[in-house]
């Protein structure tokens, strides 16, 4: 199971289930080296077949250490999906595949 964060805009109120619930930032590998950051929508399983309801992957972040341990800079890549011009973000949803194992 990798870890996640569930993100708020009310640190007393931080369940799924609240108004003050923004998203979740989810490990993607197990060392914690890729980071997944997921709108407030459902998992494409609880969606169905209602593509306007599923959360989207609003940002991926990809942390390399430096191979030379603390002797120079690391590596971090942050990818954003692009915009269609209007400041709709063109966000990509994930497959079932792709969330199943993490709920």
């Amino acid at each position: 199971m990798t870890a996640y964060y569930c993100l708020s805009i009310d640190k007393d109120s931080i369940s799924r289930d609240s108004s003050s619930y923004l998203g979740k930032l989810r490990a993607s590998s197990v060392g914690g080296t890729g980071w997944q950051l997921f709108d407030n929508g459902l998992s494409a399983k609880d969606a169905a077949d209602e593509a306007s309801l599923c959360r989207r992957q609003l940002m991926a972040v990809h942390f390399q250490k430096n191979i030379m341990g603390s002797r120079g800079p690391s590596r971090l890549a942050c990818v954003v999906p692009s915009t269609d011009g209007t400041s709709d973000s063109l966000a990509s949803i994930p497959s079932i595949d792709a969330t199943e194992p993490h709920g």
